[in-house]
């Protein structure tokens, strides 16, 4: 017993001195430092031109700019206990709408995204009984607010950072909460990503919130990043690591633009190898294997595009080149965090997809699988996927 308790201090006091010596809150960046810095929006926006399959769903995302402008703001509406599908929206729109603005610079751009986070600021509370909706529309707030910030009006960017302090942040150190920010699945890394997200934004205004926020995500979300061990396979299934993993990987990424560092989070053991495990998770006939909840239909998945570029790994990418090569433009506007593609898909060869070298993989963990194929790039080939695990994991079923 005293061993496990010595053991306990060491650990605590370890995190304690890695976080004196690498969180280093002033040396971060200005506004915008989240996802795309100023330096990096001219390749982003060549490559988003010239690259042919970025260029087509770039259109389409400035489409549904154009639409938005004549829509209505979102309204607190919800279903059942649930905001979340405004939250979405919220974000899908100030998402798109900040990145069409800082590619442009048409003006209608942004003064509409202005008007959607002045309206999201106006609700009474963003629903934190079901703490993803406050996770969704911190993330949302948070990208407008930094990426905006430069044009913003001060009282624009006061009514914001306090919807974001007062609404997001503040809430959820509520004792209430414990239990999903200390949670083993995809609540964890999306509320963690969110609050973290949230306290970049206004970092300077709020600095000891700020670091309480920052370093409670970066050690609370080791939680779930655990269960990817040992070889990648995400417990929850292929639309749980759409949602767990995207939100996990955009907090690595903000981590590394505003600190410098990951601290050790892509150390984790599994955790970049699951990019072959969605790779492998979509069937010749570009379908999902289906489990934990999950449909049959395989998306584009901009996380991807961060595997890849870590790893260095092409392969990882051949079912998206399919993808976006397929006429199913329409499809991949459903994904509000669709504007990633653009800023982690340069570089990458989207026209001519690299074809993997193996035809199976394997995975243990939480819930084992094993996929097969006898052929890529050919909508004939056959595909068998195996499930084993146990219905006790989030998301599972006696199958």
């Amino acid at each position: 017993m005293k061993s496990k308790i010595v053991l306990s201090i060491l650990l605590l006091w370890t995190a304690v001195v890695v976080r004196g010596q690498h969180f280093d809150y002033d040396a971060i960046a200005p506004h915008p430092r989240l996802l795309l810095p100023s330096v990096d929006e001219a390749r982003v926006r060549t490559a988003a031109e010239q690259v042919p399959a970025l260029a087509r769903i770039q259109s389409c995302l400035f489409a549904f700019c154009n639409a938005t402008l004549s829509e209505p703001p979102v309204e607190r509406i919800k279903t059942g206990k649930r905001l979340l599908d405004v939250s979405r929206l919220a974000l899908k729109r100030i998402y798109y709408l900040a990145y069409a603005y800082r590619m442009t610079g048409d003006e209608r751009y942004y003064a509409r995204a202005v008007r959607e986070m002045e309206a999201v600021c106006a609700f009474g509370d963003w629903n934190p009984i079901h703490f993803l909706d406050v996770g969704e529309m911190v993330l949302g707030l948070a990208i407008g607010y930094d990426w905006l910030y430069p044009k913003l009006s001060e009282t624009s960017r006061r009514t914001i950072r306090t919807a974001i302090l007062e609404k997001g942040l503040k809430p959820s150190f509520g004792k209430e909460h414990d239990a999903i920010l200390n949670a083993p699945t995809n609540w964890n890394q999306v509320c963690h990503c969110g609050m973290a997200y949230g306290a970049l934004a206004v970092a300077e205004t709020e600095p000891d919130l700020a670091r309480r926020t920052i370093e409670r995500a970066v050690e609370k979300v080791r939680i779930p990043m655990r269960h990817y061990a040992p070889d990648g396979a995400y417990p929850e299934g292929y639309a749980y690591w759409e949602y767990g993993t995207s939100f996990n990987v955009l907090l690595i990424s903000a981590m590394e633009n505003a600190f410098g560092t990951d601290f050790g989070l892509c150390d984790a053991p599994g955790f970049l190898e699951s990019g072959k495990f969605m790779l492998h998770m979509v069937t010749p006939q570009l379908r999902s294997f289906c489990y934990s909840d999950c449909s049959t239909d395989a998306g584009l998945l901009p996380a991807l595009f961060w595997f890849y570029r870590k790893t260095g790994d092409a392969s990882i990418l051949c079912n998206q080149g399919r993808l976006l090569q397929a006429d199913s433009r329409k499809n991949h506007l459903q994904d509000r965090l669709l504007p990633l593609l653009f800023v982690w898909g340069q570089g990458a060869s989207l026209d001519k997809p690299t074809v993997p070298e193996t035809l199976y993989w394997k995975g243990g963990g939480d819930n084992p699988v094993f996929l097969m194929r006898s052929g890529w790039n050919d909508p004939d080939a056959l595909y068998v996927g195996v499930k084993m695990g146990t219905p006790g994991a989030s998301h599972a079923h006696m199958d």
